[in-house]
């Protein structure tokens, strides 16, 4: 009699590039298992990856902070032990934007530069007192302000934080044009007959 105990083939845990750790940018991580013909499921909601977890296929994007973990399989052998790496994303935060002129109390209308030091970056604003988002107006050239206004700004970019808000309030006090004082032509005085005097204003229109 002949008792053939071969132990079940144990499937190589899966390695991941790169591996975990804290990263200023989303990162493209790759699975394998050095187990040929193994299927590699995994998670990154912390939870460990069953056999029916999703099924590795491409390079997994990782954008924000998260745990993946990882588990390979194959028919006829034991499932490999669970590999687990965190991976920290920490994003550049984009500069917040700048007004030029600042905001205060001006007796004209005002033309506002908005820049942001991040270069690449793209400012989006609003003029109603909302805060703004990537769906607001965009910024390309000065913005005319005729009236007492609150302009909020922000700045976006791909792959970075949004920049924080931005606000400032311009109080534009026009005063009103004074019309020109009349002059009488002859000028008052003494006189041995009528006068016929013209009256006249230096502001056009007026009456």
């Amino acid at each position: 009699t002949y008792t053939i105990t071969i132990p079940p083939t144990i499937v190589a845990t899966p390695t991941f590039t790169p591996p975990g750790g804290a990263y200023t940018s989303a990162q493209s991580v790759t699975l394998t298992t050095a187990t040929a013909g193994a299927e590699i499921r995994y998670t990154l909601d912390g939870t460990s990856p069953t056999s029916g977890s999703a099924l590795y296929a491409s390079p997994i994007a990782v954008s924000t902070s998260a745990t993946l973990k990882a588990r390979a399989f194959k028919a006829g052998s034991t499932e490999s032990p669970e590999a687990s790496a965190t991976y920290t994303i920490t994003l550049p935060i984009v500069a917040t934007p700048t007004f030029t002129p600042p905001g205060g109390t001006y007796t004209s209308a005002q033309s506002i530069t908005l820049a942001t030091a991040t270069a690449g970056a793209e400012i989006r604003y609003t003029l109603d007192g909302t805060s703004p988002t990537s769906g607001s107006t965009l910024y390309a050239s000065p913005i005319a302000v005729y009236t007492s206004t609150t302009l909020k700004a922000r700045a976006f970019k791909a792959g970075s934080t949004d920049s924080a808000e931005a606000s400032a309030t311009y109080t534009i006090t026009i005063p009103p044009t004074i019309v020109a004082t009349p002059t009488f032509t002859p000028p008052g005085g003494a006189y041995t007959s009528a006068q016929s005097v013209i009256l006249t204003t230096a502001t056009a229109g007026a009456q």
